[in-house]
């Protein structure tokens, strides 16, 4: 299995402690550490948290040809987790991911590796260089699939960004409150998931749609039919990185071929997992996952 991603790497600041992060990085680290492999495309600081996020995703093994270096500081985010693990962010309007450009030769390269995967979010689309950049990998570049993790932060996001993003994807991940938000901007009024997924998946040429709801499970819908998976019990240590996983997770089975409704039920079990640990991208055995959801 071949994964591409294009977003953003940045620090999470949480409880005064850094930790790596950006949620297509996450699942990409993901997908590496379930045997994958990875490429990714961003741009980091000529800074110290620019070094050390090049140096991590060396030693994740994730492959870095196509990540540039840009005079630009490297993203820190501010994350306040509260009760329940829930996170909130604080975001530079500006940082060294803005900047991300994509060159002929990365064009070139990306097709003559021939990925199974691209994946890519929304914030990602904010700054009209990185968006012009992902706009031309998803037009000039070939994938067995397209992966769009909505995942909207803030208010970096827009009708046109999110039609746009539909329209390119095969595989789309959303969470409970941002199906609400769709349902909104694009006036759809369909009473539940099942008559809902349906309809987007027929408007924007979906193969795959999964809405999750967190703690509480996953909906999945596809052309073998429509089910709820429910989530796994475990002790929250934070939740930041938790749907990431679920993303890989879902990717790393589907590219297995095996049921959508299998698939989403592994994804719930590694983002359970990882939400019972603390930072995005834990270290980790499938042995691991299974130890934690048994106690």
């Amino acid at each position: 299995m071949k994964a591409l991603g294009f977003g953003a790497v940045l620090w999470d600041e949480i409880d005064g402690r850094l930790n790596i992060g950006g949620a297509v990085f996450n699942l990409i680290a993901h997908l590496k550490s379930l045997g994958a492999e990875c490429h990714f495309i961003t741009a980091v600081g000529n800074d110290k948290p620019g070094d050390i996020a090049f140096d991590i995703m060396r030693s994740k093994k994730i492959h870095t040809d196509f990540v540039k270096r840009v005079d630009i500081p490297t993203c820190i985010v501010s994350v306040e987790v509260d009760e329940n693990g829930a996170p909130s962010y604080s975001i530079d309007d500006f940082t060294s991911w803005d900047t991300t450009r994509v060159h002929r030769a990365d064009v070139a390269r990306i097709n003559k590796i021939g990925f199974n995967y691209f994946c890519f979010g929304t914030i990602e689309q904010r700054n009209p260089v990185s968006r012009s950049s992902l706009r031309k990998i998803l037009q000039k570049c070939t994938f067995g699939h397209v992966f769009f993790d909505m995942n909207l932060r803030l208010d970096y996001y827009d009708r046109e960004t999110l039609e746009y993003s539909m329209q390119q994807c095969t595989i789309l991940k959303m969470n409970e409150y941002e199906t609400g938000i769709v349902k909104k901007l694009f006036g759809y009024r369909e009473p539940g998931y099942r008559e809902l997924t349906r309809k987007l998946r027929h408007d924007f040429n979906i193969d795959t749609l999964c809405i999750t709801g967190g703690a509480e499970g996953a909906y999945i819908s596809s052309d073998e039919g429509f089910d709820f998976c429910p989530g796994y019990s475990v002790p929250i240590a934070d939740t930041v990185g938790a749907g990431d996983a679920f993303s890989a997770a879902l990717l790393y089975k589907h590219y297995e071929d095996i049921s959508p409704k299998n698939a989403c039920d592994f994804a719930c079990r590694l983002g359970a997992f990882v939400a019972s640990r603390r930072g995005a991208v834990p270290e980790y055995s499938i042995a691991d996952i299974d130890r934690t959801l048994s106690q």
